[in-house]
């Protein structure tokens, strides 16, 4: 086991096999290329997803298909090969999250998931271009709505 300690969450225990390695970085942490993504519940729909190469970058993901279950989008070919997916049970979609003050008011980057095949380590925020997806979608629009009232 190896261990890294992360400014955001503490003390993370990972193996190695359990590195996610984004081949390019992420677009504005492109030199940030190893990944760890932790999950301290099971079926949570939230997790972490914590560099390796610097213990104070952790982005809070989380899976966008229990917030938005009609959420699809089509992934091109060249991606599917870069990712090395022989089949879509390969693949995790995760979200990132601007999470301010008020949890409530959190917002989930539709527009460019995070795609992840665990099987091959492998990892890529995808930038959708033709969408209407947001990079701000709120992750409760209903308290959105509500709130606005």
């Amino acid at each position: 086991m190896a261990i890294i300690e992360s400014t955001r969450i503490g003390t993370i225990e990972y193996k190695e096999d359990e590195i996610i390695s984004f081949g390019n970085g992420i677009p504005g942490f492109n030199d940030e290329k190893r990944f760890i993504i932790y999950q301290p519940e099971s079926g949570n729909p939230l997790a972490f997803m914590q560099s390796l190469q610097s213990k104070d970058l952790m982005f809070v993901i989380a899976d966008p298909f229990t917030f938005f279950p009609d959420y699809q989008f089509n992934i091109n070919d060249a991606i599917i090969e870069e990712l090395k997916v022989e089949a879509n049970s390969d693949l995790s979609i995760w979200g990132i999250l601007s999470v301010p003050d008020n949890f409530q008011e959190s917002t989930i980057n539709l527009r460019a998931p995070l795609l992840i095949n665990y099987k091959s380590k492998a990892g890529k925020q995808y930038i959708i271009n033709e969408t209407n997806f947001s990079a701000k979608t709120p992750l409760f629009p209903h308290l959105v709505e509500e709130g606005s009232r």
